[in-house]
């Protein structure tokens, strides 16, 4: 299974950072899976850059937005820039909607879409800070994987980012 880093539809909240403001920065993040029954990790692989997305084989059940800074507000991301495509965007209910610059946007350019723009749903995650420190976990997915035929694993993702 490839780990395709984007975003997945479906209706979730940012939990547990309440009390949390300012912009952060990407410093790196790690997709991680445990085999469920056991609890024994399967695997681990650090995300330090952009390249990495594109050239490397994440096994992960979901797509994810991989986010290079996020403006967060009493705990709720409320805007971003994507590593994957240096876009920023606005946050709403949490739902991606569009490049913050109308000069981002493709429309009519012969360009392939933002896979990003339409209403994209981030994934349900987790908000908890230390320090000037943030921590955006998405995870506790079951899944199975080609790569790991005997095992079921248990996933999760985990985004590290500092204060500006």
């Amino acid at each position: 299974m490839c780990f395709f880093i984007g975003a997945s539809i479906g209706v979730h909240a940012q939990q547990d950072g309440n009390g949390i403001n300012g912009v952060y920065t990407f410093l790196h993040a790690t997709v991680s899976a445990v085999d469920n029954q056991t609890g024994a990790p399967v695997y681990s692989q650090e995300i330090t850059d952009s390249t990495q997305l594109v050239t490397e084989e994440f096994f992960f059940p979901i797509p994810i937005a991989v986010f290079q800074t996020v403006e967060i507000s009493n705990g709720q991301i409320i805007s971003c820039t994507l590593l994957n495509n240096g876009k920023q965007y606005v946050i709403e209910d949490n739902r991606l909607l569009g490049s913050m610059k109308e000069e981002e946007n493709n429309d009519g350019d012969g360009l392939p879409a933002d896979e990003f723009e339409n209403d994209y749903v981030l994934n349900p995650m987790e908000v908890s800070a230390s320090g000037n420190r943030i921590f955006i976990t998405v995870g506790g997915y079951i899944y199975g994987s080609s790569a790991f035929p005997t095992q079921t694993l248990r996933g999760k993702y985990t985004v590290t980012m500092q204060k500006r």
